[in-house]
């Protein structure tokens, strides 16, 4: 997509006109109460937090009363994510795009593994192709290596055939085989904070 707002505060990117994808908010608060501003002047209605180490909940409800909150956490420690987690968020994120005008945040601390799957399920769930997703996200974020993009495969096409699931995955082996990522890399990426 083209001509997509781009944030100067937050650590975040669109992927989409409606949908963006990053890292939380600054641990300073007035970096942290500057980007929530910007969120609100880029129309971020929607915030889904899937940090289990921490939670802008109260900060968000404070500066921003008006933008829907979910903190869906989830740790980021390359274990298989179940899933009813993907279904949740899918649901949630699938109500909130059925209202005109929302805009939603899908983010994680640095914004390199969690919050970038949690942004492919969304994408998966609003009809995308696997290979699409993937490219869009990695187009907006470059340092997105969405490492739990198997496990969103598997909760999207859990009543799919084998091959069909299978083609799914060679599909996400492939794109990483030809998008490699330095872990170490993504890391000197993120802000510094």
């Amino acid at each position: 997509m083209t001509d997509l707002p781009t944030f100067v505060h937050a650590d975040a990117d669109f992927v989409t006109d409606r949908i963006a994808v990053g890292g939380g908010l600054s641990s300073h608060g007035m970096v942290a109460h500057q980007q929530i501003a910007e969120l609100m002047d880029l129309g971020i209605t929607h915030v889904a937090d899937l940090r289990a180490e921490w939670s802008d909940a109260d900060l968000v409800f404070e500066r921003a009363p008006d933008i829907t909150y979910l903190h869906h956490p989830v740790e980021d420690a390359g274990q298989t994510i179940p899933g009813e987690y993907f279904q949740t968020l899918a649901d949630w994120a699938t109500e909130a795009l059925a209202q005109p005008n929302t805009k939603l945040l899908v983010h994680c601390h640095a914004g390199v593994n969690r919050g970038p799957s949690g942004a492919f399920t969304v994408l998966l769930a609003q009809g995308w192709g696997v290979r699409e997703a993937l490219e869009a996200i990695r187009a907006a974020r470059p340092i997105a290596w969405i490492d739990y993009a198997d496990d969103a495969i598997d909760w999207h096409l859990a009543d799919a055939d084998d091959a069909a699931r299978t083609a799914a995955h060679e599909i996400v082996t492939e794109w990483r085989w030809h998008n490699h990522l330095p872990f170490n890399q993504a890391i000197r990426q993120t802000r510094p904070d």
